[in-house]
C-alpha cells in the first residue's frame, strides 16, 4: 500500500492466504493481480494449485491451471509440476499420467526430475511396472539426468521385477551409479533376496543398511530371521537377535520356535533346550552388560514371557538379581515392579518393592505409582486402597500420586473410590490434572452417573479452565443415548445465573443432540459448540453422524468444512457417510463411497509407511 508492492510481496500474500485456508480469497487476489496487469512469475499460481490439491479441490485446481495455461500470461512449468504432484498425492495417479502425456504432446512440456520421481515411486507402490519402465525410457530419450532418488527407484524396480542379480549388481556398484540406498530400497532388496533364498546376501545388505543408520522394520526383520533359521545360519541369527534388542524389536513366538528348531538341526542340542523366555532373558542381560539401557517396555515383554513358564518365580528373581547386581539405582526395581503389574502379579511387585527399601533405596513417586498400578491391574483394589491410605497418613500423597491413583482406579473401572479420592484430593488443596478430570468424567458416564459427571465438569470450569474437546465430546456422545445428560445440564443451569452463560449454551447443544432443541442447520450447531469447547475430528464426526440422519447435503458441506480446517477424515468418518447413504437406500452410492474411502485410507497408510 505504500508503494513497496512487488512480486515477492504478492507471493507472500498468496502463501499466507493459502496457509490460512482462505483459498477463495487467494484466488480473488490472484485474479486481481491479473486484472491490474501485474507481472506474474508462476509461483503465485503454483501456491494456489498446491493448496487446492491439499484441500481435495482437484477439479477447481485443474480449471485454474487450464485457464492460465490457455491465457499464456504466466510461465506455468512449475505449476504443472505442482499439479502433477498434487494429483499423485491425492491418489489420482491415472489423471496425473494423462495430464503428463497431454502436456508433452501438446506443448512440449518436459517435467523436472522431481516430478518423474514422484510418478515412478507411486507407480512402483501400485506394481504398475510397465509404466515405470516407460517413464525410465522417457527420461532417457528426453535427456533428463537421474539422481540418487531415481537410482533407488531403479533398484526397487529390479526387485519388483524379480531381477535379483541386476538389483544386487546395482547395489554393489553404488558409487558408479550414483546410488545411495534409502530405507525403501534397502527393504525391497533384503526382502527380494530372502524370497530368492539368498540368506547370506540378505544379511550382508542388512549389515550395510545398519552401517548407514537405516533400521529395518519388524516385517523385514521377521522375514530375514525365518530365512536365516531355514538355512541354519546360527551365528548370523544370534547377531540378528542382538541387533533386534538394540532396535527395540521383540521377536514373535514363531521366530523363537524356528530358531530353536534350527539349533537342533545344526547339532547344537545343548542350546535348543533353552526356551523362548530363557533366550530373551539372556539377551536382556547381555544387552545391559554391553551398556545398553534396559527399557521398561522390553523388560515387560521378557518378564511376562518368563512368568508364563514353569518355575516362574525363581526365574523372575534370578533375572532380577542379575540385572540389579551392584546397581543402587531405583530404575531396575521400577522396571520389575511395572512388569509384575502388567503380568497381574501384584505379590511379586510387592516383593521387589520391599527389596528396594531393604537395600536402602528410597522409592520415588514413580515407584509408588507403579506399585499402586500393580495392585489395580491385578484386581486387588482393596490392597491398593490400604497402600494409598498408608502413604496419605505419612504425608506422601502428592498431587502426582493422587492423579495416578484416581486415573488408575478409573481405568480399572472403579468409579466409586475414584470419585471419593478425587474429592479428598480437592479437600487437601490439590488441583487435579486435566487427564484426571477427563478419565473420571468418562468413567462416571460409562457407569451412567451423569449428574455427578456434569457436576464434575462444572467444577472443572470453576477452576478457570476452558472445557476440553475430550470432556465436551463425552457429554455430546452420551447425550445421544441417555436423556439424563440433558436433564443434568438443565438442572445445573437452573442454579446458575440466567442469560446466555456457558452452561446455557452447552445445555442447548446437548439438548440439540438429544433432539429437544431443533437446529435448522448443522453449521449453526457447529458454531454453538465452538463457543463451548474447541472442535476436533471426533466432534466433527459426531456432527456428521447427526447430519447424515436428516440431510446428506448438509453432511457433504460439513465434510468440506472439516477438510478446510485441516481435519483428515478417518475410518469412522467414511463409515458414517456410508451408513448415511445406506439409510437412504442409495446402495450404489454407498458402495462407491466405500471403495473410494478404502483407496484414500490405503494411500494414506502407504504414505506413512514409506
Amino acid at each position: 500500500m505504500r508503494g513497496f508492492e512487488n512480486r515477492y510481496t504478492n507471493a507472500l500474500v498468496m502463501k499466507c492466504l493459502c496457509k490460512q485456508g482462505r483459498l477463495d480469497e487467494a484466488e480473488g487476489f490472484l485474479f486481481g493481480l491479473v486484472d491490474g496487469d501485474k507481472e506474474l512469475h508462476g509461483s503465485e499460481v503454483s501456491v494456489l494449485v498446491s493448496a487446492l490439491c491439499g484441500s481435495n479441490r482437484f477439479d477447481h485446481a485443474v480449471r485454474l491451471v487450464r485457464e492460465f495455461g490457455d491465457s499464456w500470461l504466466v510461465p506455468l512449468d512449475h505449476a504443472y509440476g505442482v499439479w502433477i504432484r498434487g494429483l499423485v498425492q491425492g491418489g489420482r495417479l491415472d489423471q496425473a499420467l494423462e495430464f503428463f502425456k497431454q502436456k508433452k504432446e501438446d506443448k512440449g512440456y518436459i517435467p523436472g526430475l522431481a516430478r518423474y520421481n514422484v510418478l515412478i515411486y507411486r507407480l512402483l507402490r501400485e506394481d504398475r511396472l510397465d509404466e515405470v519402465y516407460d517413464l525410465f525410457m522417457d527420461m532417457y530419450h528426453t535427456a533428463v539426468p537421474p539422481n540418487t532418488v531415481t537410482m533407488n527407484a531403479v533398484l526397487c524396480f529390479f526387485c519388483k521385477k524379480e531381477m535379483v542379480d541386476d538389483a544386487l549388481d546395482l547395489f554393489k556398484s553404488k558409487s558408479e551409479f550414483m546410488l545411495s540406498p534409502n530405507h525403501m530400497a534397502y527393504k525391497y532388496l533384503i526382502l527380494t533376496l530372502c524370497w530368492d533364498g539368498n540368506a547370506k546376501e540378505a544379511f550382508s545388505v542388512l549389515k550395510s543398511s545398519i552401517d548407514h543408520r537405516f533400521i529395518p522394520d519388524r516385517r523385514t526383520f521377521i522375514r530375514l530371521a525365518d530365512v536365516l533359521c531355514r538355512e541354519c545360519m546360527i551365528d548370523e541369527m544370534k547377531e540378528l537377535l542382538h541387533l533386534a534388542l538394540e532396535w527395540k524389536i521383540m521377536p514373535n513366538a514363531s521366530t523363537y520356535d524356528n530358531f530353536i528348531t534350527a539349533l537342533c538341526w545344526a547339532g547344537r542340542v545343548e542350546d535348543s533346550y533353552l526356551n523362548r523366555g530363557d533366550i530373551a532373558a539372556r539377551l536382556l542381560v547381555e544387552m545391559k552388560e554391553k551398556g545398553h539401557k534396559v527399557t521398561p517396555a522390553l523388560c515387560i515383554v521378557v518378564l511376562c514371557c518368563l512368568l508364563q513358564m514353569d518355575n516362574s518365580r525363581s526365574r523372575f528373581f534370578s533375572l532380577f538379581e542379575t540385572l540389579s547386581h551392584n546397581d543402587r539405582q531405583h530404575y531396575i526395581y521400577d522396571c520389575f515392579i511395572d512388569a509384575a503389574g502388567h503380568a497381574k502379579q501384584a505379590e511379586l511387585a510387592w516383593k521387589v518393592f520391599e527389596l528396594m527399601q531393604r537395600n536402602g533405596i528410597q522409592p520415588t513417586s514413580s515407584s509408588l505409582s507403579l506399585m499402586l498400578k500393580a495392585y489395580l491391574k491385578s484386581g486387588r483394589t482393596y490392597d491398593a486402597l490400604i497402600f494409598f491410605n498408608n502413604l496419605w497418613s505419612r504425608g506422601l500423597a502428592t498431587k502426582k500420586l493422587y492423579n495416578c491413583f484416581v486415573i488408575s482406579l478409573c481405568k480399572s473401572q472403579n468409579p466409586e473410590p475414584a470419585y471419593l479420592f478425587f474429592l479428598q484430593m480437592l479437600k487437601d488443596g490439590l488441583n487435579p490434572s486435566i487427564e484426571c478430570y477427563e478419565n473420571l468424567v468418562q468413567e462416571l458416564c460409562s457407569s451412567k452417573r451423569y449428574h455427578e459427571a456434569v457436576n464434575l465438569v462444572d467444577m472443572y470450569e470453576k477452576m478457570g479452565r476452558r472445557l476440553t474437546s475430550f470432556l465436551g465430546n463425552i457429554l455430546l456422545y452420551r447425550s445421544m443415548f441417555s436423556l439424563e445428560v440433558y436433564n443434568a445440564c438443565v438442572r445445573l443451569r437452573g442454579v446458575k445465573e440466567e442469560g446466555k452463560t456457558d452452561w446455557s449454551i452447552l445445555s442447548f447443544v446437548v439438548g440439540a443432540f438429544r433432539r429437544h432443541h431443533r437446529v435448522s442447520h448443522v453449521e449453526d450447531l457447529e458454531k454453538l459448540i465452538a463457543k463451548c469447547f474447541p472442535l476436533d475430528i471426533y466432534t466433527c464426526n459426531l456432527l456428521l453422524r447427526k447430519a447424515c440422519k436428516s440431510d446428506m447435503g448438509q453432511a457433504y458441506e460439513l465434510l468440506e468444512r472439516m477438510r478446510r480446517r485441516g481435519f483428515e477424515p478417518n475410518r469412522w468418518t467414511y463409515t458414517i457417510m456410508d451408513d448415511g447413504f445406506k439409510r437412504l437406500g442409495k446402495r450404489d452410492k454407498a458402495e462407491r463411497w466405500f471403495q473410494e474411502s478404502k483407496r484414500i485410507l490405503s494411500n494414506r497408510e502407504t504414505r506413512m509407511l514409506i
